[in-house]
């Protein structure tokens, strides 16, 4: 499994069909209820005949062990915005049969120590991960097509990112604001996007490209603007 994240909470998203969160529920909302109780209370409350403030996207809402899962119509393949509990998840599962995650999916998550990046993953909708303090390594897949505007902005302790060969155009403000010491940009990225890259304060070394295609990559020149610790800058020829 590709890891972004701590050790996505023990568990192998190969075991999982569905997405698992683990919350303490007690803790998180103060209430003093056993985790039967808990169990008891969440799923008779998130029904497909009843889900308050979730819509259609889901079939219920399930609840045991420590654990909450939101139930789709077969494997879940998209992530269509704010999972239900996510906010207070100390680690997250998603299975490999995920996508595409949707905006804002993950945002602002930061009680969060251990989330995985399926393998499976194809799109990352806008701010899908903005301010996620746990992303440390990322390796996105090869299967990654799509970032969206601002996915990992302000993700301060992300040091490295893996990009795939399979994705052409970095977004703007894609990394911004984010912890990483050192980039390699691939020559299979056509395009860099306006300030995909700025105030990345702590990178020292960027390397864009490199001589093995004729492809042409564009750079926007605000896309590594207030990076104020960048020394080193290795461009290949292709590079405009």
């Amino acid at each position: 499994a590709t890891n972004a994240g701590g050790d996505g909470g023990n568990a192998d998203p190969d075991d999982y069909t569905k997405i698992s969160l683990k919350v303490d529920m007690s803790t998180a909302f103060n209430f003093d209820w056993s985790d039967a109780e808990w169990e008891d209370y969440i799923n008779k409350s998130y029904t497909s005949s009843n889900m308050p403030g979730y819509g259609a996207d889901y079939k219920s809402i399930e609840y045991s062990n420590g654990w909450v899962t939101p139930c789709f119509d077969g494997n879940v393949t998209t992530i269509p915005g704010v999972l239900p509990y996510a906010s207070y998840a100390e680690a997250i599962v998603l299975p490999n049969s995920v996508i595409h995650i949707g905006d804002n999916a993950f945002a602002n998550h930061n009680k969060c120590t251990a989330i995985n990046i399926p393998t499976s993953l194809q799109m990352i909708g806008k701010e899908a991960f903005a301010y996620v303090t746990c992303i440390k390594d990322l390796v996105l897949p090869e299967s990654v097509v799509s970032i969206g505007q601002a996915a990992f902005f302000g993700c301060s302790n992300m040091t490295s990112v893996t990009i795939p060969s399979s994705l052409k155009t970095i977004s703007t403000q894609a990394f911004s604001s984010s912890g990483l010491t050192e980039v390699f940009i691939p020559s299979s990225v056509q395009k860099i996007e306006t300030s995909a890259f700025q105030s990345c304060t702590n990178l020292k070394g960027v390397t864009i490209g490199n001589n093995t295609t004729v492809a042409t990559m564009e750079v926007d020149q605000s896309a590594f603007q207030k990076c104020t610790s960048l020394k080193d800058v290795v461009v290949g020829s292709e590079v405009k």
